[in-house]
């Protein structure tokens, strides 16, 4: 009767462990899913603020208005715009790399960049995962 009584109780203590466990591993995973549904909000808020300061930069750059960027107001506004100059320094572009790079921003070769274009190109750059971008490009 020991030898049950013994065994019943074992089984009953993991019972217990094993309710507890599952407790444990099931908060867990909420708190995970709740961690991931705030990390995909913060980049959507993320991703919009530089949304906002990439348009604004655009606006900025166009001198005369019209909706468009020609080559010449995108180097002219990296020479007097410090705002400009600071942002495409942060993402390693150089007043000599603009012209090139204007280039290859430019789908339509119009010589002009239509706010679309320069705004989603610069959003990429900006936010585009490293090792995605060279899997694009040995693509």
């Amino acid at each position: 009767t020991s030898f049950f009584f013994g065994f019943a109780l074992v089984t009953v203590q993991l019972g217990f462990v094993n309710l507890i466990i599952s407790a444990i591993v099931d908060s867990a995973a909420s708190a995970r899913e709740h961690d991931h549904q705030h990390r995909a909000l913060e980049n959507q808020r993320l991703h919009q603020r530089r949304y906002e300061k990439w348009c604004e930069l655009y606006a900025s750059i166009d001198l005369n208005r019209d909706g468009f960027i020609s080559k010449e107001e995108l180097v002219d506004s990296f020479e007097r715009e410090p705002e400009i100059r600071e942002f495409l320094q942060g993402l390693d572009i150089s007043q000599e790399d603009l012209g090139d790079i204007f280039d290859l921003m430019d789908a339509d070769n119009s010589g002009y960049l239509s706010h679309t274009e320069f705004v989603n190109t610069f959003l990429k750059a900006q936010s585009q995962d490293p090792r995605i971008y060279l899997m694009t490009v040995k693509l």
